[in-house]
């Protein structure tokens, strides 16, 4: 018995070792490479990019990351007579609940004339603060609250967030992949009555049976199932999301641009960029497209993304040159 619990306390202490090495390791590499502007010049156009990995502009340095490359084009633009400052809001593994969590800090912070938004793909595996768009906070039990915290301050460790993104890198399949006549459950509640609902679909010839439907709330925000069920929850988690930064900036009369992955391929991606489109199209918001950019223009893939999916140099310079002709048509109207 006494060396099963100084075995157990042996595994303990290397979890929280392990998890304040990390937590030390993320904080010295986000100091060393911030890319947020530290001041803000009066009275020059103030735009925020604001998303995770994209929008940082992972692997790239610096001077080649999208935000910067926007701001030298938009300054080079002889249409705009105002100079424009462009902040990096991006910061990588954020989810689109914290994405629209650091847009309301930054937003007391700089101000912006125009935010650019980007981000959801990271909803797949990072599901922090999820609780706020599927329940009302104020309704929650004393228990269901505390759960909540616990698992908000769980997805939270470093040490978590490397399991899930393993996890969700394996199992990373494209939508052509989906199983064929396999049963699913498909949890939500009536709009109306408030009863909740189960509907078992299947799978026919890569479709989904057309008289399924999904109304009210999925039942599962952090289980979300698999096949149709899955895609639901990612949509809704990240249409919420949507809802709330647009609402936020709407009252505060900020101009919003949605702007989508350059990558198109894998299904996680295909999912966020189709719910950027919708969003845009819903709200009748200028929309960057560089998901069909490449195929477009007929460029290879491999030529602007990495095999990590992030762009490589050239691709986030066609990431600030579709952005840039975007907002331009904005500030000259």
């Amino acid at each position: 018995m006494k060396k099963l619990v100084i075995g157990i306390g042996v595994i303990i202490f290397a979890v929280i070792i392990t998890e304040v090495i990390l937590q030390i390791s993320s904080f010295v590499y986000r100091t060393n490479t911030s890319r947020t502007h530290k001041a803000i010049t009066e009275g020059n156009i103030t735009i925020l990019c604001a998303g995770d990995s994209y929008t940082w502009s992972l692997g790239s340095r610096q001077s080649e990351s999208y935000p910067v490359r926007l701001e030298l084009l938009l300054n080079e633009n002889p249409k705009l007579s105002k100079k424009t400052q462009v902040i990096n809001g991006g910061i990588p593994g954020m989810n689109s609940a914290l994405i629209a969590e650091h847009i309301k800090k930054q937003f007391q912070l700089y101000k912006p004339d125009i935010v650019i938004v980007n981000g959801g793909v990271n909803n797949i595996w990072n599901r922090k603060y999820v609780d706020r768009y599927y329940y009302d906070r104020e309704s929650l039990s004393f228990i269901q609250k505390l759960k909540w915290n616990v698992f908000n301050t769980l997805a939270s460790s470093k040490l978590y967030k490397l399991i899930k993104i393993s996890q969700y890198t394996v199992n990373n399949a494209p939508l052509s992949g989906k199983p064929a006549l396999e049963p699913r459950e498909l949890y939500g509640r009536d709009a109306d009555s408030g009863i909740e609902l189960v509907r078992i679909f299947y799978w026919k010839d890569g479709d989904v049976d057309e008289n399924i439907e999904f109304e009210g709330h999925p039942k599962q925000p952090i289980n979300w199932g698999s096949g149709l069920a899955f895609e639901e929850n990612f949509k809704y988690f990240l249409m919420k999301s949507l809802e709330d930064i647009y609402g936020f900036l709407s009252s505060k009369n900020v101009p919003v641009v949605i702007q989508t992955y350059m990558e198109n391929d894998l299904w996680s991606y295909q999912l966020a960029n189709q719910v950027l489109v919708e969003f845009a199209q819903l709200h009748n918001l200028p929309v960057v497209r560089n998901d069909i950019f490449l195929e477009k223009n007929k460029l290879r893939q491999e030529d602007y993304i990495l095999k990590d999916k992030h762009p490589n140099q050239k691709g986030y310079h066609i990431m600030a040159k579709n952005t840039a002709d975007v907002v331009a048509s904005i500030l000259t109207k």
